[in-house]
């Protein structure tokens, strides 16, 4: 790292008014990482935690971020309220919302899930006989896309333009499959669904776990654990 990169990077994390405009939220697994949570300003959302970022840079290698830690929005003199308003602000600006058909579900989760190919067919055989539609819901880069469940509206038009409550899978913290609420599936088997993939996660891809519950969206009530 250059001396120019390094003086870039600190203006960023502690002249708010840099930062100000980069601030974008993300979610994790909230039991899985309780161990730091405590140090980062956040918030609970169902079983996961919404956190805050600085985004640094958007490249076709990926999203760099430096994490808000409660000293950061100490100096910054501002509260967790303030960051989550920010970042509710710019992260649909920054993170454009993308939402993906089938095909593209299974090409996620083959890059997702590096298993020996012949244990790949019993799961892409039960994907392919749930009888109901599946999307996934990520923003334009496929990282740190989850976060897109937390978008003005995106839920309640979806499931408006469906014509139907959604079950929502959260595959990793780079995306959530939405599969269509038809009647020809249940909870239970999308909750087995999620925990045989996560279950086949080696060491580097469980860093990509977001949670092992499943979630409904009813367009009356809002989402739930299902």
């Amino acid at each position: 790292m250059t001396y120019g990169m390094f003086r870039h990077m600190v203006d960023e994390l502690f002249n708010f008014t840099t930062a100000k405009n980069k601030i974008s939220y993300k979610l994790v697994n909230y039991e899985a990482n309780t161990s730091w949570l405590y140090q980062v300003p956040h918030r609970k959302f169902l079983d996961l935690a919404v956190v805050y970022q600085v985004i640094s840079s958007i490249s076709p290698k990926g999203i760099h971020t430096i994490l808000i830690d409660n000293g950061q929005a100490e100096a910054w003199n501002v509260t967790e309220t303030d960051l989550h308003k920010i970042a509710k602000e710019n992260t649909p600006k920054s993170l454009p919302l993308h939402i993906l058909g089938i095909d593209d579900v299974i090409r996620q989760l083959e890059n997702l899930c590096e298993i020996p190919e012949n244990e790949k067919g019993e799961i892409w055989e039960e994907l392919g006989t749930l009888k109901a539609p599946m999307y996934v819901i990520t923003n334009r880069y496929q990282n740190l896309g989850a976060a897109c469940i937390l978008y003005d509206n995106v839920l309640q038009n979806f499931s408006k333009e469906q014509g139907c409550d959604l079950f929502i899978l959260p595959s990793s913290i780079h995306e959530m499959m939405v599969i269509l609420d038809n009647g020809k599936v249940t909870a239970y088997e999308l909750k087995q669904m999620i925990r045989e993939v996560n279950d086949t996660l080696d060491a580097s891809a469980r860093t990509l776990f977001l949670s092992n519950n499943v979630y409904m969206y009813k367009l009356h009530s809002g989402i739930q654990l299902a």
